[in-house]
């Protein structure tokens, strides 16, 4: 006999529902059912990953009521599963297995793979008319509450008819179990609903058989926060998730998330005097970590074929295809040729080393010291647009805990907050107005930049998070820059905070007549970045979708360091470590960590899976160009250049002159031999 009349519609389209679920799983994912039932611990939660696209192809009936009454079709989807596994756990246990089945009670199904649809898979969350369908969000991950233990089901008793049932308590209410109910399933008389536990005579008799009442499962709830990529002056919006059972912890701060589940309207309940307040969460049934995944949709089979045909173009005369690459990043800005090569060294990176268990950091640091108006904010914000993860802040108020970890009490209980480092794990995270943050808010910042990660101990939490990221960071010098004295004392910056920056590149607007022409040709007429004599309107630079997806494709390279390569940063440390006039703050172990990391960063900017000889000229250059009294070259005033006529001819001049300075004649002959074989076709491109 059914306990509740009247439904016995609803009833028969849920044993459709499981029935047509069985089958599919019988079908298609008996070895992931027989995986489950060779698990050992039989109290744990065992996820059960169904493919939509794949139900919706074969049962289209149950895909569409799974969109359309999710809540009602998951419970039939679970109860289905457990049925399909009893059956095997017999089939297989009858019959002579080496393996021990033992049946599993725990067992939930997490749907994933939503059709690539505005309805179904969301940039922005969801609202009020979306309660109650299946659909996926994307978003970040900002606060995570600690794990906890939910009574979500209690026994009641009837008071007419005697019997117990099982009330399960309603996430619309927070969880809250009712004092009393007024109706009983039974349809009794008169028949009022009141908790077990509050009747003695059961709890005595249970008492010996330990038999208990309520029923208990894991819960969190997170906060997520949509996407950086919104329109201008929108705040972003943010939203509760909540998880259960398997899915607790299963991610944290500053991770990238798609998340299947369901919205559901939730309030506190009735209040006297008090007005109800409503609010919508989001019930989680499967979570995807998508740290890379915004990296990963920019990488199509048309932007590998083009990079590949455009370094063939250009094999005889890299140098030419590398900088026809710089003249595309920031093209608002005439020349700072020095200055795009170094944050495009960067942005591409080093490679991440692990030895002896300790791990020794791939990504680069650069600061920008500059007068006003040498556009250090223009290029930071134009990183922050072609990088797929990134957060622009600045140092105006911002504390230790804006950009590392914050500590909320939220409803009595601490949740940690993430800053500006943590979201931006795996990207790039760009400081305007460094200087402006309080020297010991700064401190905070050292373990992040160097040992890329944070350790927490606040409110009696205590946790690490990773901050694996590229800080670029700009500041104006306290007062007119002084190049008699010191880089610490001239940007007020302590000696560890500088010594863990890669590249520092001075930028000083010093009058020159024949500069300002050009930049007032380069505004005005629309002159070629490059120098070219040719038409404006034909200029074939790369546009941001290009350059952001190449600067991806070019992280999958791991370049390896050829022995000539090796030889030229061993002897530049060396020359550095026993110069005379030398930066003790620049000429640490650091300055040969940073050699390497930024000879690997442009072996993976000219696109190549070895650092040759002139990627670590390169990199010599550039931390020559940072040196404040340079030892092998003269000073380049880094804001005043402009893109080389003859790259080659450029290159061949460094090149000569390192190499000369560091006694590696042999090397630079060799080198020499190898410029001549190139072409200089520089006028035809």
């Amino acid at each position: 006999m059914d306990e509740f009349p009247g439904r016995g519609k609803k009833r028969k389209r849920g044993e459709v529902y499981e029935e047509m679920f069985s089958e599919f799983l019988i079908t298609h994912y008996v070895e992931e059912l027989i995986n489950i039932l060779c698990q050992e611990n039989n109290q744990e939660h065992f996820p059960m990953l169904i493919n939509y696209m794949r139900l919706n192809e074969l049962y289209p009936k149950l895909g569409f009521a799974l969109l359309k009454t999710p809540i009602i079709v998951i419970k039939h989807f679970d109860d289905a599963v457990k049925t399909v596994l009893s059956q095997k756990c017999k089939e297989l246990s009858s019959s002579q297995t080496s393996e021990r089945l033992t049946m599993k009670s725990n067992v939930h199904v997490r749907i994933y793979s939503l059709p690539v649809c505005d309805p179904v898979i969301r940039q922005e969350l969801p609202s009020t008319k979306d309660v109650g369908s299946f659909m996926c969000i994307l978003g970040t991950i900002v606060k995570t509450t600690s794990p906890k233990l939910l009574e979500f089901s209690k026994k009641y008793k009837c008071s007419k008819c005697r019997q117990n049932f099982d009330i399960e308590a309603p996430l619309e209410k927070f969880h809250a179990f009712p004092k009393k109910l007024n109706s009983c399933p039974n349809f009794c008389i008169d028949g009022k609903l009141s908790p077990v536990e509050d009747s003695k005579d059961i709890q005595i008799k249970s008492a010996g058989n330990g038999a208990t009442f309520s029923k208990y499962k894991d819960y969190q709830e997170i906060k997520l926060q949509e996407q950086q990529r919104l329109n201008f002056g929108k705040i972003p919006a943010a939203m509760w998730i909540v998880m259960e059972d398997d899915l607790v912890d299963s991610c944290k701060p500053g991770d990238d998330v798609a998340i299947c589940g369901v919205p559901i309207l939730r309030s506190s309940g009735l209040r006297q005097d008090k007005r109800t307040e409503y609010e919508i969460c989001f019930k989680a049934n499967y979570i995807q970590i998508s740290n890379d995944q915004r990296s990963a949709i920019l990488l199509t089979d048309e932007t590998k074929k083009f990079v590949s045909s455009y370094w063939k173009n250009y094999e005889q005369n890299p140098f030419v295809g590398r900088n026809k690459i710089l003249a595309s990043f920031c093209p608002q800005i005439y020349g700072m040729y020095v200055v795009k090569l170094a944050m495009c060294v960067v942005l591409a990176g080093g490679v991440s080393k692990e030895r002896n268990g300790n791990k020794i950091r791939g990504e680069s640091h650069m600061l920008l010291v500059g007068d006003p108006g040498t556009g250090k904010s223009q290029m930071l914000k134009y990183v922050s647009q072609i990088c797929p993860r990134s957060i622009m802040t600045t140092g105006v108020g911002t504390s230790s805990a804006g950009l590392t970890v914050s500590a909320v009490k939220d409803g009595g209980e601490w949740q940690l907050e993430a800053g500006a480092l943590v979201l931006a794990d795996g990207g790039v995270c760009c400081i305007d107005e460094f200087s402006c943050i309080k020297e010991h808010d700064r401190t905070s910042i050292h373990e992040a930049m160097e040992q890329q990660s944070i350790s927490v101990a606040k409110a009696g939490m205590v946790c690490k998070l990773t901050t694996r990221c590229t800080i670029i960071a700009s500041t104006n010098p306290k007062g007119k820059y002084d190049p008699d004295i010191s880089l610490s004392l001239n940007v007020n910056l302590a000696s560890p905070l500088l010594s863990r920056f890669d590249v520092l590149l001075v930028l000083r607007d010093a009058q020159d007549d024949a500069w300002d022409d050009m930049v007032a040709d380069f505004i005005l007429e629309g002159k070629d970045p490059l120098n070219r004599n040719v038409n404006p309107k034909s200029i074939d630079l790369w546009d941001t979708e290009k350059l952001q997806a190449y600067l991806v494709l070019i992280k999958e390279l791991n370049p390896v360091v050829t022995e000539k390569a090796n030889m030229v940063l061993s002897n530049y440390y060396q020359f550095q470590r026993k110069s005379i006039s030398r930066d003790a703050s620049r000429s640490t172990v650091r300055l040969l960590e940073s050699l390497l990391r930024l000879s690997e960063g442009h072996a993976r900017l000219m696109n190549r899976n070895e650092v040759l000889l002139h990627d670590a000229v390169t990199a010599v250059t550039l931390i020559e160009s940072s040196m404040m009294g340079s030892a092998l070259i003269s000073e380049v005033d880094c804001l005043h250049t402009n893109f080389p006529l003859d790259p080659i001819q450029e290159y061949k001049f460094q090149a000569q002159a390192v190499l000369n300075r560091l006694n590696l004649d042999y090397l630079w002959h060799e080198e020499e031999e190898y410029l001549k074989s190139l072409l200089l076709p520089f006028q035809n491109i």
